[in-house]
C-alpha cells in the first residue's frame, strides 16, 4: 500500500471516482461529504469569485468624492 498523496493523478482520480459506488453508508456519506466540501471550497474562492463577477458589497460606498459647496 502506499499514501494518496504518493500516488499518481490519475491514480488519485480513479480511486475518488470509485468511492461513489462503495456500498457501505459509511464510505457513502464520506464520500458525499468530501464533495460536498470540495465544491463548497472552490465556490468560496478567489478565482471562481473573479471569473463569475461577483461582488461581496455591491452599491459601493464611494467616501472619496468631491463635496460641492452650496
Amino acid at each position: 500500500e502506499k499514501s494518496f498523496s504518493s500516488c499518481t493523478d490519475s491514480q488519485k482520480l480513479h480511486l475518488l471516482n470509485g468511492m461513489q459506488y462503495y456500498d457501505d453508508n459509511e464510505s457513502k456519506s464520506f464520500f458525499k461529504m468530501l464533495k460536498g466540501l470540495t465544491i463548497r471550497g472552490y465556490k468560496h474562492s478567489e478565482h471562481y469569485h473573479t471569473i463569475t463577477g461577483f461582488e461581496f458589497a455591491p452599491a459601493r460606498y464611494n467616501g472619496c468624492v468631491d463635496i460641492e459647496q452650496a
